[in-house]
């Protein structure tokens, strides 16, 4: 029993003296997170245009014809959607043959037999409600190589405001809890400086998302079915604050 009174004394002196010693002019570093669920507002579609074949210049232009088509009907019929064409590539098929040497020994060598090309088609759209019809109308004749969902720019400006304000809020919840720890008051603490995002500390931007939605990778299918669900994006932030004790 001596011991354990012994032991709470200790602690609690041990606490008062941590107490005196950050005493007035002392100076605190602290921050303040925050991570908010904003549900996603744009879908991001990527489609493949591929074609094989033993004649290149016949495989190319079979690519550019399927690319070109896929491209008017966009335009035509889907006015709401961001078309962009980012990877183009054509390249060799090779297949390994083997030749008896000998009774003992084979030869293994790699010899071309056709071309591939193959161009993407990347779609971005917040107009949600089509994307059921979009990918219905072009699964049947292009791969859907993915499809998820993000945060579009509009969205994510809106957010910037609250995305701060809850950091910075939270600062300040945790300066009070701070200062019930250490037997102050509230008001003994006075902000030196604010770095939103640390951005003095060097850790740059403090800002990621992580969508929680559907999402499609390559299926090697074209008769996939996708799921819809946009899901919700968590945005993170970070305020750092210098505090002097008065």
């Amino acid at each position: 029993m001596r011991f354990v009174i012994f032991l709470v004394a200790l602690l609690a002196t041990t606490n008062w003296a941590f107490a005196q010693e950050l005493g007035k002019d002392s100076r605190l570093l602290m921050a303040g997170t925050a991570n908010l669920k904003i549900a996603n507002d744009r879908a991001v579609i990527l489609f493949s245009v591929t074609e094989e074949g033993k004649d290149k210049e016949l495989v190319i232009s079979n690519v550019n014809k399927k690319a070109k088509d896929v491209l008017e009907r966009l335009k035509a019929n889907y006015r709401e959607v961001e078309v962009s064409t980012p990877t183009y590539y054509v390249e060799s098929i090779y297949e390994e043959q083997e030749t008896q040497i000998s009774q003992s020994r084979k030869s293994v060598k790699s010899q071309r037999i056709g071309w591939k090309a193959s161009q993407n088609i990347e779609l971005r759209t917040t107009a949600l409600h089509v994307l059921p019809k979009l990918i219905a109308d072009f699964q049947k004749t292009v791969e859907l190589e993915s499809l998820r969902f993000e945060l579009s720019e509009a969205t994510k400006k809106r957010a910037e405001k609250d995305r701060l304000e809850a950091a910075y809020r939270n600062l300040f919840e945790r300066m009070e809890m701070v200062a019930q720890i250490m037997g102050k008051k509230p008001s003994d603490f006075q902000l030196d400086s604010v770095d939103f995002d640390g951005i003095e500390s060097g850790s740059g931007r403090y800002q990621t998302v992580q969508a929680s939605g559907s999402s499609l990778g390559r299926s090697g299918s074209r008769n996939v079915e996708p799921n819809f669900e946009p899901g919700v994006s968590t945005v993170q932030a970070r305020v750092e604050a210098r505090i002097r004790i008065k």
